[in-house]
């Protein structure tokens, strides 16, 4: 009768977790540890351990987002959605359910396009061409490499690059260069001030119960 309970388990959570696929194979996975443990004196030991391993990668997708809210290479605010999805599963949905996550996915989705709507904007405002936009992002890459000053001149160097190469004008490249790099910063301070809102409101919904 337990094995066959563990086995009705796993089938709710694969109907009802199927959207979500890093949280679908999460739930696969405590399930099934949950299923073994049911022959082994050692399954509380297990399934405590397998929960202190996911709230540690809750705690490593968190950081790794806060740091691609600066660095170009990560997708910053995406994985701090996934970070807050997955300690939410953990803790059963029961601080945290969907309205909270609705709004965190709202903000998520507000956030990339407020970092493309101004390095665009910022880009097409001072008339830069495709390659200006190429040499910022490539400037944006190698800037990692270069700590937090790479970070700030790459793309700005970068932009001006490109743009001296696609239209060989010097004075007109330095205005490009300087209003893709204000658009990027621009776009780097809304994605850095909306992750930090949307940890606030999953802290607040966790530790709020009425």
């Amino acid at each position: 009768m337990r094995i066959f309970a563990a086995r009705s388990h796993l089938q709710r959570t694969t109907l009802e977790l199927r959207g979500c696929p890093t949280i679908y194979l999460v739930a696969q996975w405590r399930a099934a540890i949950r299923s073994c443990d049911l022959e082994s004196d050692g399954g509380n030991l297990v399934e405590m351990n397998v929960t202190y391993l996911l709230w540690a990668l809750v705690g490593i997708l968190l950081l790794a987002g806060l740091a691609g809210t600066i660095l170009p290479a990560l997708p910053g605010v995406p994985l701090v959605f996934g970070a807050l999805l997955l300690a939410a599963y953990l803790d059963g949905f029961t601080r945290v359910g969907w309205p909270t996550l609705v709004i965190l996915g709202v903000l998520t989705a507000l956030a990339m396009l407020a970092d493309f709507v101004a390095t665009l904007l910022g880009a097409k405002r001072a008339g830069a061409s495709r390659l200006a936009l190429v040499g910022a992002a490539v400037g944006s890459v190698l800037g990692i490499f270069s700590g937090l000053w790479g970070l700030l001149v790459f793309p700005f160097i970068g932009a001006v690059v490109g743009e001296l190469i696609s239209r060989k004008q010097l004075g007109h490249a330095g205005k490009v260069g300087f209003a893709t790099w204000l658009g990027l910063l621009l776009g780097t301070v809304a994605k850095i001030a909306i992750a930090l809102t949307m940890i606030g409101v999953f802290t607040v919904s966790y530790l709020w119960q009425p």
